[in-house]
């Protein structure tokens, strides 16, 4: 929510800010086209390069339905994190760079691939991203946010991909920006 308020308020009034934007990742919550309204400059990602742009996404089950909490809003917009586009395409499980999970031994967390794959699809009149891969049980225990809500795994599914990314768009806007390094 906070990030929101920085994008579609704090950031209005100041474009210097706004045109040094690389993404605002705001993963596990809504973004609509009326947020995007509210700060003309900004627009939601459509690919793996684009700059100055908002991306978000939520992650259910196949067959999931968002909870009345105030995560998943009516006319959310989603990006694949596998694909980094807004096809209804499917990616695979092993179009994931890996997914960063607790440790089954009990020690931390670890890269594990082959976990989830992505699909954008519509839920309630809201894009989420669906995973349909084989996913542990104890994954889908998000009573308070839907049912088959993967809320608190949002970031960790696609963990290794998100990262890409994010170094993938930092390279593109500083070779489009060469006097700041």
């Amino acid at each position: 929510m906070l990030l929101k308020e920085l994008l579609f308020d704090y950031l209005v009034d100041k474009p210097e800010l706004t045109e040094r934007l690389i993404a605002a990742y705001a993963i596990g919550y809504t973004i609509t086209d009326d947020d995007l309204l509210l700060n003309p400059a900004l627009s939601f990602a459509e690919g793996p390069d684009d700059l100055g742009v908002v991306i978000s996404y939520n992650t259910f089950a196949a067959g999931g339905t968002p909870s009345d909490f105030g995560i998943v809003f009516p006319g959310a917009l989603a990006i694949n994190p596998l694909t980094w586009t807004r096809s209804s395409e499917t990616a695979p499980a092993n179009a994931s760079l890996g997914s960063y999970l607790a440790s089954h031994n009990g020690g931390g967390h670890e890269r594990v691939l082959g976990v989830a794959d992505a699909t954008v699809s519509m839920i309630d009149s809201s894009e989420v991203v669906l995973t349909t891969a084989a996913i542990e049980p104890n994954l889908l225990e998000e009573p308070l946010f839907g049912l088959g809500s993967f809320h608190d795994k949002d970031i960790s599914l696609y963990y290794f991909n998100l990262r890409q990314n994010a170094e993938n768009r930092a390279a593109h806007y500083l070779a489009s920006n060469p006097v700041i390094h």
